[in-house]
């Protein structure tokens, strides 16, 4: 080393410079090629855990190297000898404790002028931290990806343009598609269109707003595969460019979902059956006073008693109807048709009908309540709601008893408002309060009084449905209900209407102004015998000349053999192929100015069954009432007369 020693900067001696050079690194060696001999610097001996030089020579050193690390030393050494270039390699070097411990090493060789370098200088920095680390950074990310291509969710992520550059295997699985074609492929690729612009709108608030959003809802495939998944989608930033991204994790909750519609199922269909009892019960108490008023007629000594019962059976039918219209309403969610009225006269009306519901043994009190404010209802509706309360109130009072109807005009406030738990604005209502002296209602019953299906009379003696129809009848309308009751003493249903300061519809069964009728040639199309003869008779008796057929199809017939048929009022939903939307359709292309009336048991049902209507087509709810159907004719016909 005393060659070099002049090279060194002046008042340095070599001593203080290697001192210096294993200060800044793990140890040093050298290698004198020609002798074979190897020396360690006594802090590479110390790294490795001896006291004394472990390997003197080139084979001793090589022992001391990890079996893999043998070959790529030998050739780094091999190649540096070619030119006497310094070389770099990253060995592992055993321990005295046995296990190895990782260095890179940076050899140089010691050029003398004209000569071939005999000394090899390896300077060593120990790289066993660095490589612990990325062994653990390895590990981690092997450990992160096998536990997003395991997971239970769809985790993916899309860069700005809302391509995917990452999804795991739930998420290509939810798509119908490996992983490779997930990440190569965007969501209108995957998804049919629907799907596919729901999720642009998610990514586009994602983006655009840095919001996170929830959506819960069914993902189609593009090849027609739905899933319904719980995704969630935030904002992500790339932490090297700062590039926004997407962020996902959705749970496939189709199996939940399909649990669910079949437990919903199964509750409808045991709700039906104690349905069926109740409306059993309800009808018969209608067709008890249609029968009953039938024997008063045939026993009547007076034509006044003759038109009382007659009144009677008019109100029982109007009842059976109402009630055939609140079911549907229940289940498909029909729209009300509210108009202004007075609660007053709304109850007036019905006093001698809640005579002849609730026995002599019930004294009935009606007290209306002065200067009442007016009130927008469905009048028909109300009716029906107090007659499911006068039945409740009679099974309530099987000994007899009070029931009560009384109205007042009431202001909510905010304070009261904000303890209710429904949805009710404050302001001004109209209240009618419903009460009965009959044995009441322990508090666990009085909380579940408004659920639907829930009652606690035997089976068949109730739907459980009569105060939820009450509840949603005035949550419908803006208003809200309120149960009070104490065992052994009784109930009060306190029903809350919206005030309006609208002018009441003037009534107009008030005149009995004998029905429109007309001559010209109708088509009756009605697959129900005993109706269709009804039908045909009350056409008959207005004046009008009528062909009848029991079915669409018959009815394609009969229109393509007569041409003078003027109008065609036909059922919507009947046997054969042809449904009463379809019959009109069919009809029309052969004459397109063709008027149709449908009839329905329900006002939507010719939406549900087809298109076939025109914006000026009729829809009459039945029961049909004659002058109803006879004024739906007259304007008809006189609209196509003047057009």
């Amino acid at each position: 080393m005393d060659e070099h020693k002049g090279r060194l900067p002046p008042g340095v001696e070599a001593v203080d410079y290697w001192r210096l050079l294993e200060d800044r690194t793990a140890g040093t060696y050298y290698w004198d090629r020609e002798a074979d001999d190897v020396r360690w610097s006594p802090k590479l001996l110390r790294a490795l855990g001896h006291a004394d030089q472990r390997a003197t020579n080139l084979v001793q050193v090589e022992e001391l190297l990890h079996p893999e690390d043998e070959g790529p030393h030998r050739e780094a050494l091999a190649r540096s000898m070619e030119s006497w270039a310094g070389y770099v390699v990253d060995i592992r070097l055993r321990h005295a404790r046995g296990d190895y411990v990782q260095f890179r090493v940076n050899g140089y060789w010691l050029v003398r002028q004209g000569l071939a370098p005999r000394l090899l200088i390896g300077f060593l920095t120990e790289r066993t931290e660095v490589k612990q680390l990325r062994d653990q950074v390895t590990r981690i990310e092997r450990l992160f990806r096998a536990f997003f291509d395991k997971a239970p969710a769809a985790v993916y992520m899309k860069d700005k343009n809302r391509k995917h550059i990452y999804g795991n295997a739930m998420a290509a699985r939810i798509a119908g598609c490996t992983v490779e074609e997930f990440i190569a492929k965007d969501t209108s690729d995957l998804f049919d269109e629907e799907t596919d612009r729901a999720l642009e709108a998610v990514d586009r608030r994602v983006l655009e707003r840095g919001e996170t959003v929830v959506r819960h809802g069914a993902f189609e495939t593009a090849d027609g595969e739905t899933h319904y998944v719980y995704d969630t989608t935030f904002p992500l930033e790339d932490p090297l460019t700062g590039e926004k991204l997407i962020g996902g994790v959705g749970l496939d909750t189709t199996r939940q979902h399909r649990a669910e519609l079949a437990l919903a199922q199964s509750q409808k269909m045991e709700a039906l059956g104690q349905l069926v009892g109740g409306i059993a019960h309800d009808f018969n108490n209608t067709l008890g006073v249609l029968a009953g008023n039938l024997d008063l007629i045939e026993a009547a000594e007076s034509e006044d008693d003759v038109r009382e019962s007659l009144d009677d059976i008019a109100r029982g039918v109007e009842r059976g109807a109402r009630l055939t219209k609140q079911l549907l309403a229940y289940a498909r969610k029909a729209v009300l048709s509210p108009s202004v009225a007075d609660l007053n006269a709304v109850i007036g009306d019905l006093d001698r009908m809640l005579r002849r519901v609730l026995p002599a043994s019930i004294a009935i009190e009606t007290v209306r309540g002065g200067g009442l404010w007016r009130t927008r209802i469905d009048v028909n509706q109300v009716e029906s709601a107090i007659l499911n309360l006068a039945l409740n109130a009679r099974d309530a009072m099987p000994e007899g008893g009070k029931f009560t109807l009384e109205t007042s005009n009431v202001r909510l406030d905010e304070e009261y408002v904000s303890d209710r738990t429904e949805l009710v604005e404050p302001g001004r209502y109209v209240l009618l309060a419903v009460t009965d002296t009959g044995a009441g209602m322990s508090p666990d019953v009085v909380e579940r009084a408004f659920d639907p299906f829930f009652t606690t009379k035997e089976e068949g003696k109730g739907t459980g449905m009569g105060l939820s129809m009450v509840e949603g009848l005035l949550r419908q309308i803006g208003g809200t209900a309120r149960l009070y009751s104490e065992v052994g003493v009784g109930t009060t249903v306190k029903l809350y209407f919206p005030a309006s300061d609208a002018a009441p519809v003037a009534s107009v069964t008030a005149t009995k102004s004998p029905p429109p009728g007309g001559s010209e040639h109708i088509l009756l199309v009605e697959d129900d015998a005993a109706v269709r003869k009804m039908l045909r008779r009350q056409l008959n008796k207005l004046g009008y000349r009528v062909t009848e057929a029991e079915s669409g199809d018959r009815a394609a017939e009969l229109l393509a053999a007569d041409a003078t048929v003027r109008l065609v009022l036909t059922d919507i939903v009947m046997p054969g192929a042809l449904q009463g939307p379809g019959l009109a359709t069919h009809a029309r292309q052969r004459r397109p100015d063709l008027p149709v009336i449908f009839m329905s048991g329900y006002p939507r049902e010719a939406a549900i069954h087809g298109n076939g209507l025109l914006p000026d087509d009729v829809n009459l709810l039945k029961p049909i009432k004659m002058a109803d159907l006879a004024k739906a004719l007259r304007a008809v016909l006189g609209r196509d007369a003047d057009s």
